[in-house]
């Protein structure tokens, strides 16, 4: 679904993707660096150097992968220059780092939401029903209310 949005974008437009580490397929694993930034067509892809740990325990090594993820990406991208910020999400919270940075940078924000966090992930019993998933919930709110358009996948 980025790779579409990306094509999409960087027809008329400069773009910079800022993403972590592939950690779903195995022969895509890349050595860890804070950051690297390589090319696919006109976009500019800059890759933080997050964990990327296999995804199979998705209650330890994710929520890790996640964190560090966060950790690298939200210093990077307030350097990036930008008009507007898309922001996707997976990381399940990355519409809330989207809505931050966007926030720090005094910049639109654009939401992608084709997943339904924290909904799914109490769900699917990633994340137990509690203070957390409340939290969660909330701060997930907040960042659709400060887009300035939200985006549904079809």
């Amino acid at each position: 679904m980025a790779h579409s949005v990306v094509d999409a974008l960087s027809n008329s437009h400069s773009v910079t993707v800022l993403c972590g580490r592939p950690s779903y397929d195995p022969t895509e694993r890349r050595p860890w660096r804070p950051y690297q930034t390589e090319f696919a067509g006109r976009a500019r892809i800059v890759r933080v150097g997050s964990t990327d740990s296999p995804r199979i325990e998705m209650k330890k090594t994710g929520v890790v992968n996640y964190l560090s993820y966060a950790a690298l990406a939200i210093p990077r991208a307030l350097f990036v220059r930008c008009d507007a910020i898309v922001a996707m999400t997976d990381p399940p919270f990355q519409g809330i780092v989207g809505a931050l940075v966007a926030t720090l940078k005094r910049q639109a924000v654009r939401p992608q939401h084709p997943d339904m966090y924290p909904d799914m992930a109490v769900g699917g019993s990633i994340v137990e029903p509690g203070w957390l998933a409340k939290g969660w919930e909330m701060l997930h709110r907040w960042a659709l209310r400060r887009a300035t358009r939200n985006y549904r996948s079809r």
